[in-house]
């Protein structure tokens, strides 16, 4: 007989990253990974499209594509954190979404928290 583990049952909380991503800026890239494994170390699970995203879409020619996902995750989040001292236009779109859809927003480290 098999015994069930309802803590393995229970759903993590998960956090969008909003954090500059680009793949001429590799110290913004590290730095996003690193946020990642601080949030799995907080018990959290990591939404992380910067990363997800960068394997099969190409944002400038798909950027409508990309901006969907994004939407469709951010759905399912229960936050989001918003990274890095630069507010970029695709931060900014997903910041606008997250507080149309009533998800609360976090900001780390940031230009929005900062001005």
């Amino acid at each position: 007989r098999i015994e069930r583990d309802d803590t393995l049952m229970a759903r993590t909380r998960r956090v969008y990253t909003c954090h500059p991503y680009a793949n001429e800026q590799p110290d913004a890239n590290i730095r996003l990974r690193e946020i990642c494994c601080e949030l799995v170390a907080e018990g959290l699970s990591p939404v992380c499209p910067q990363v997800l995203l960068a394997h099969f879409l190409h944002e400038h020619e798909e950027r409508e594509a990309g901006l969907y996902v994004r939407q469709q995750l951010l759905k399912d989040c229960d936050e989001m954190r918003v990274y890095g001292r630069e507010i970029t236009p695709t931060m900014r779109i997903e910041i606008a979404f997250a507080e149309t859809i009533g998800l609360p927003i976090r900001y780390v480290d940031s230009a929005a928290e900062i001005a």
